[in-house]
């Protein structure tokens, strides 16, 4: 999981942990604190059981006014604890080559802080942010009884964080491969480096990554990336202080990116592009936002935004000795509302491991100045609305949203986007099972090259190949039903299998018509179990239907995670 935007909290294990140390820390008071009991053994009997009764059904609230947070204990683990690592000499061989998460990082994401009162939401909340980093295998966050008030238990399970990045894609004769080494957590730190190479129908790319959270003040985090592509490159840099939860105050960041390399655009499922477009573009932006309400459970923010932006096509075959250079800016500011919903689920996208379901409902408005004297052909103004909303379900939830922007001048709109999904997931039989229902559609008003819908080699109809589907229209639907036979075989890997179905498509409005392609089949699910992330490895055999390009037959295929 990402965090872009800070977290929320509200999950039922924080509930279950605040009522029990309600319950807990009233029936264990000092006998001094005590009011005196004046009636027979049987009536002080009766009268304890009453006042359990109440204090069970008085819920969280009354835990967190009168019982503050003693202490807060941290527990680390390795990749493999204590009693996993003195059976086979190989896995302390991985916990010694292995930097355990340091203390302080983890601290830092606990949102309970000794003296202050204990509060189920920011327990919640504190397991979410850990599991968010993506550094560990499992983050649990529980309550013990203290002598004067809450024990509060953190522990981790850290995931391995050397990876040796060998990953394949294809479909038929079609491949995709990326070749590396990554560590999510660098020294213990919460960094990342990375040094991949990767190769696909289009390109092939060279590319590192070095990122610090926090690396100034337990605020301030880097990232810096760059990329050396067979035909352009790409360099970018950021430097930003988010809201890190829900009750955050404040946040902001100044982010770059430069661009100059060949932009390929393809038609109506043809392999070969229709087009090939040098692009120089340059982004710098920058935002701060602030909370007018920030509670463990809702917030409400208000940001100002701006940007500066240079982006310039010419045909690649006849790059000018002076490439055309456009300047535009834009100032805007937004605001943003979530209530904080969650779920924990098991085995929905890895194996053995939890994964939060964002279930809350949130909602953002943004409004941009785009006046002619910032460079644009006439006075316009961007507008961007996002919308989402979760529902949790009897062993499952259905999570669904919008995403609209646009720019409108005095000639109407000028261009825009739209994108809607809904996705239901679903374990009608317990943890093992897995049936996970996507729908999506979308349409563009003239986008620039490069940002059109893609559908094909994995992501869309997955029999289908790389540029498949192009163009300004969209959708797809989809459904798998995953069962996973062994969620930890021999303490490695998850193993199961999956049945599903693909249908949709993308396509040019100014085309034939709607180009669409639908397959079934069956596949095998793999994924490392004790790695940082997760994510099950798929090989599908998918029976292709024939469309208007491309003949039907079985075809293997070769990926990661869904298709979506």
């Amino acid at each position: 999981m990402t965090r872009p935007g800070g977290r929320g909290a509200d999950g039922r294990a924080g509930g279950q942990a605040d009522r029990r140390a309600s319950v807990v820390a009233r029936l264990h008071q000092p006998s001094s604190a005590r009011p005196p009991v004046r009636s027979s053994a049987a009536g002080g009997a009766l009268a304890t059981a009453l006042l359990a009764v109440a204090i069970a059904a008085a819920g969280p609230g009354v835990a967190a006014a009168q019982r503050p947070v003693e202490r807060v204990v941290i527990e680390r683990r390795s990749v493999f604890d204590s009693a996993e690592a003195a059976q086979e000499w190989w896995r302390r061989l991985v916990n010694g080559t292995h930097f355990i998460t340091k203390t302080r990082v983890i601290r830092r994401e606990v949102l309970l802080r000794p003296g202050q009162p204990f509060d189920s939401a920011r327990a919640a909340e504190s397991a979410r942010n850990l599991r968010g980093l993506g550094i560990f295998r499992r983050a649990l966050v529980d309550t013990l009884t203290g002598d004067s008030g809450v024990i509060v238990r953190v522990r981790t399970d850290d995931g391995f964080a050397h990876r040796a990045r060998v990953e394949f894609g294809s479909v038929g004769a079609q491949t995709t491969y990326n070749l590396g080494y990554t560590n999510v957590n660098f020294l213990g730190w919460d960094g990342l480096v990375s040094l991949n190479y990767r190769r696909n129908p289009d390109r092939a790319i060279w590319s590192g990554t070095w990122s610090q959270p926090r690396l100034v003040l337990d605020r301030v985090g880097f990232r810096v990336n760059w990329q050396d592509r067979s035909d352009g490159r790409v360099l970018s840099a950021n430097v930003s202080q988010p809201f890190f939860a829900y009750q955050s105050r404040s946040a902001a960041g100044v982010s770059a990116l430069d661009f100059d390399g060949d932009v390929l655009r393809f038609r109506d499922g043809n392999p070969a592009a229709s087009s090939v477009l040098r692009r120089r573009y340059a982004l710098v932006s920058g935002e701060v936002a602030l909370a007018l309400r920030a509670t463990p459970r809702e917030f409400v923010r208000v940001g100002l935004v701006g940007q500066w932006r240079r982006d310039d096509f010419v045909p690649a075959a006849a790059v000018p000795a002076l490439f055309p250079r456009s300047v535009t800016g834009a100032l805007g500011g937004y605001v943003s509302w979530s209530r904080a919903r969650f779920a924990v689920q098991y085995n929905v996208e890895s194996s053995f491991r939890e994964e939060d379901l964002d279930l809350s409902t949130s909602a953002r408005l943004g409004v941009w100045a785009a006046p002619a004297a910032f460079g644009y052909a006439r006075d316009g103004a961007g507008v961007d609305v996002r919308l989402r909303h979760g529902v949790a379900l009897p062993g499952g939830a259905v999570i669904a949203g919008v995403n609209a922007n646009g720019l409108v001048d005095a000639a109407g709109l000028d261009s825009g986007r739209v994108r809607a999904f809904a996705t239901a997931i679903l374990k009608p039989f317990g943890r093992a099972h897995t049936l996970v229902l996507h729908a999506q559609g979308g349409l563009i008003r003239n986008p620039l090259p490069g940002d059109e819908f893609d559908l094909g080699l994995g992501f869309g109809p997955r029999a289908f190949p790389l540029h498949a589907f192009t163009g300004d229209r969209l959708y797809f639907l989809t459904g798998e039903y995953r069962y996973l036979v062994a969620e930890d075989l021999y303490g490695l890997v998850g193993l199961g299998g999956a049945l599903f179905v693909d249908h949709g498509g993308a396509w040019w409005s100014d085309g034939p018509g709607a180009r669409q392609g639908t397959n079934a089949g069956l596949g095998l699910r793999v994924g490392p179990s004790r790695l940082t992330t997760g994510t099950l490895g798929r090989i599908d055999l998918s029976y292709r239907f024939r469309n208007d390009r491309l003949p039907g037959g079985f075809v293997v295929s070769v990926g990661q995670g869904f298709a979506f």
